[in-house]
């Protein structure tokens, strides 16, 4: 093979090919174009347009109530959800309040059981309140004996009443009085018996007759001075036969 002489001339077709290839596709350009302007549209009945036109508007239609449709799933949706959600939080406050109702009752039997010991204590406090009252002044005739039983009498302001025997007598009768002279009289014959006044701040003019009516007829007497009105309950003493007994 021969060598090419160096600083030769070479030529290249790259230009003319190209420049031929633009050629071809304008003229392959303006034939497609040409055909198509000669074909021509398909043609459309009037009837058809409106059947078109129908059938457009009927997917339209439908289209709209679709999304009617899913809106209104959606907001039933939100409802649900919100309700779901009304339906947990009542579901907590019920858990709470059993649990309130529950402190509440733990609290309550807890009460309780304070105001039984409080009634206990108060019961017991009373009995002792009582029980101090009821220390009555011994007349010298019972000093050293185990036993014996007071006639109690309550000395009011206008009165006195033989309180285990509910007979009232009025403070301007006791001299006179023919059940006074009786009990008085059985008082002292009798060696178990005693006559205890209650002694009233309002009642001390009356105290003062029958004191002086238990001094002349010599029996046996104390006295059990109260401050105030109250009343106490004497079922607890024994009540002498003779009490009930009419003159």
């Amino acid at each position: 093979m021969s060598r090419r002489k160096r600083g030769a001339t070479e030529i290249s077709l790259f230009p003319f090919l190209g420049v031929l290839l633009c050629v071809i596709g304008v003229l392959i350009m303006i034939i497609v174009g040409a055909s198509l302007a000669m074909v021509d549209p398909p043609s459309i009945s009037p009837d058809e347009m409106d059947s078109l036109s129908n059938s457009k508007q009927e997917l339209e239609n439908q289209i709209l109530i679709k999304k009617s449709i899913l809106k209104n799933s959606l907001d039933k949706l939100r409802e649900i959800t919100t309700y779901k959600n009304h339906v947990v939080q009542l579901n907590d406050n019920i858990d709470d309040q059993k649990k309130r109702n529950v402190d509440l009752k733990n609290q309550l039997k807890h009460l309780l059981k304070e105001i039984e010991q409080m009634k206990l204590s108060l019961n017991k406090k009373k009995k002792k309140k009582l029980n101090r009252n009821q220390k009555l002044a011994v007349p010298k005739r019972f000093k050293g004996k185990s036993k014996f039983h007071p006639i109690l009498v309550d000395c009011l302001e206008d009165s006195v009443v033989f309180l285990q025997s509910n007979e009232k007598i009025s403070k301007d009768d006791i001299d006179d009085s023919l059940y006074i002279h009786t009990v008085f009289s059985d008082i002292k014959k009798s060696n178990k018996w005693c006559l205890v006044m209650i002694v009233r701040e309002k009642g001390v003019k009356t105290f003062d007759s029958i004191h002086d009516k238990a001094k002349k007829m010599k029996i046996p007497y104390g006295f059990w001075p109260i401050i105030g009105s109250k009343k106490y309950d004497v079922r607890h003493w024994k009540t002498a036969g003779f009490l009930n007994r009419k003159p």
